[in-house]
């Protein structure tokens, strides 16, 4: 799986979850993760140069305990 499919990956499941919640506060962060994952995956596969340079962790599991 290349970096950029394991952010949206994980952007999906934040999306999920933050259909399924019931606390608005915790939907509204969840959506929040999410937007910020698929930007960082759109950076990802876009090779700009700026970016590659910055230091970005390699992808996580975001909701692991």
């Amino acid at each position: 799986m290349s970096r950029a499919s394991g952010y949206r990956a994980q952007a999906d499941l934040a999306r999920r979850l933050a259909e399924i919640t019931v606390q608005p506060n915790l939907e509204r962060e969840l959506r929040h993760v999410a937007e910020e994952l698929d930007h960082l995956a759109n950076e990802i596969a876009s090779d700009d140069p700026d970016f590659l340079r910055s230091e970005v962790l390699e992808p996580r599991d975001w909701f692991a305990r």
